[in-house]
């Protein structure tokens, strides 16, 4: 009976230090899992196109620093869970410095998956890095319901027409393929329109 005890056991908490590929564990998944195992931990997450990495410190389940540089907090752990390919690794018992998480997770869980279907939907919009996005001059009636963020707000007002995305990317100091995929919410949002580059 004993021995049946640990097994289960065994199965029901993570090992001390896990890895693999976020194709075969999404990281939506991982969170939700990591939450339910009420444990305190270190996920570090890696993607080589582009090349980046970040990571989300959980304590008693509940992620409490998310950083994926420049970001930190709510919005990193937003943007990684966004990923869908690379890998990851698991360090038990790890402690962060601060902690910069606020928000519920079920909410920001929610909000990635919107993103994530933002995404898939609006593809053929998606920006290219010399793209030239211009502000629309005339809006439709369901732009008065749209709600930005305060990050997409900022992108907004720093359109032009006649900065490119690697141009705004370096204007507001961020990376170029976080510019890419607000650049295509604006335009699928039909507040902004892109130039494509013959």
């Amino acid at each position: 009976m004993a021995g049946s005890d640990l097994s289960a056991s065994r199965r029901s908490s993570p090992p001390r230090n896990m890895n693999g590929q976020l194709e075969g564990y999404p990281l939506t998944d991982l969170v939700q899992f990591l939450q339910s195992m009420r444990k305190r931990v270190h996920l570090l997450v890696e993607q080589t196109d582009p090349r980046q990495s970040g990571g989300i410190y959980f304590s008693g389940g509940r992620p409490v620093h998310a950083y994926l540089p420049p970001l930190e907090g709510d919005e990193a752990l937003l943007e990684l869970l966004t990923w869908k390919k690379g890998r990851f690794l698991l360090l038990d018992d790890a402690v962060p410095e601060h902690e910069s998480v606020h928000s519920d997770l079920q909410g920001l869980l929610l909000e990635s998956l919107r993103r994530l279907d933002e995404s898939s939907r609006h593809l053929p919009c998606f920006p290219l890095p010399d793209s030239v996005p211009t502000p629309r001059t005339a809006f439709d009636a369901d732009s008065e319901d749209l709600l930005l963020t305060l990050r997409e707000w900022r992108l907004l007002a720093a359109v032009d027409g006649r900065r490119s995305t690697t141009e705004l990317a370096r204007v507001l100091v961020r990376e170029v393929p976080e510019i890419q995929r607000g650049l295509a919410n604006l335009a699928a949002s039909g507040l902004i329109r892109l130039h494509h580059p013959q």
